[in-house]
């Protein structure tokens, strides 16, 4: 099971634990414990999701957030 865990991961990273529970025909709570305990073990890191998307006329390619700023903006 963990081996599918990992190729479907390597190949779709961004899946939720539904989606990849059913790519790898294991129930959804399965699936996040295997995800969790292979993350704790090492052999999965972290899963990086920017909090924005690229907006038009940004210079860098994800936005900066600002302390104290509810907004995300454009440097």
């Amino acid at each position: 099971m963990d081996q599918r865990i990992i190729r479907t991961l390597q190949k779709r990273g961004n899946l939720s634990s539904q989606e990849l529970a059913e790519t790898v025909g294991s129930s959804a709570a399965s699936c996040w414990r295997r995800v969790k305990a292979l993350e704790k073990a090492g052999v999965l890191g972290p899963t990086v999701r920017p909090k924005t998307r690229e907006r038009p006329g940004c210079i860098l390619p994800n936005p900066i957030e600002r302390p104290g700023s509810r907004h995300a903006r454009c440097v």
